[in-house]
C-alpha cells in the first residue's frame, strides 16, 4: 500500500500520554495546561485506555484520591500506522470517535489522528490524497 494512503501520513507522533500508575492530578495538570480533550493511557509502553476531558471533569471531585484507573475508558478505537486512511475516515464519519490513538503491532502508542490532522495532511499532500476524501 502506498505510504501516502495510510494513517501514518496523517497522524501526529507528538502525543501527550499518561501512565496507568499516575495520579489523577497529573491528568488535571495536562487538561488545564494543554488544549486537549483526550489523553491516551499507557501501561509501560502499551496503550490500555483513554481519559476524556468531559468524563474526567465530571468525576474528578468524587475520585480525586483514586488512581487514574477510575477515569480510564477502555471503550475506544485504535488504528495501526499502516492501516488505510480510508478506515480512519470511516470512523470519523460516524462522529463517535474524534480522537484515534495509533499503535504499532505490539499496541505501543506511536501517534494519534484526529479529523483536523487528517484534513491538514490531505490538503498539504496534494491531489492524490484529496481523492480519498470523496
Amino acid at each position: 500500500m502506498n505510504q501516502h494512503h495510510t494513517v501514518a501520513a496523517c497522524m501526529t507522533s507528538k502525543v501527550l500520554s499518561l501512565q496507568l500508575t499516575d495520579m489523577p492530578q497529573v491528568a488535571l495538570h495536562l487538561f488545564r495546561n494543554y488544549p486537549i480533550d483526550y489523553i491516551p493511557v499507557l501501561h509501560g509502553r502499551r496503550l490500555v485506555g483513554i481519559v476524556e476531558r468531559r468524563h474526567f471533569v465530571r468525576m474528578y471531585a468524587e475520585h480525586y484520591r483514586s488512581t487514574l484507573a477510575a477515569f480510564v475508558s477502555i471503550d475506544f478505537v485504535k488504528l495501526e500506522a499502516g492501516d488505510a486512511l480510508a478506515v480512519a475516515q470511516e470512523i470519523f464519519a460516524t462522529g463517535l470517535f474524534p480522537f484515534i490513538p495509533v499503535v504499532d503491532k505490539l499496541d505501543r502508542l506511536v501517534g494519534a489522528i484526529t479529523p483536523e490532522y487528517q484534513a491538514h495532511a490531505v490538503a498539504a499532500a496534494g491531489p492524490f490524497l484529496q481523492a480519498l476524501r470523496a
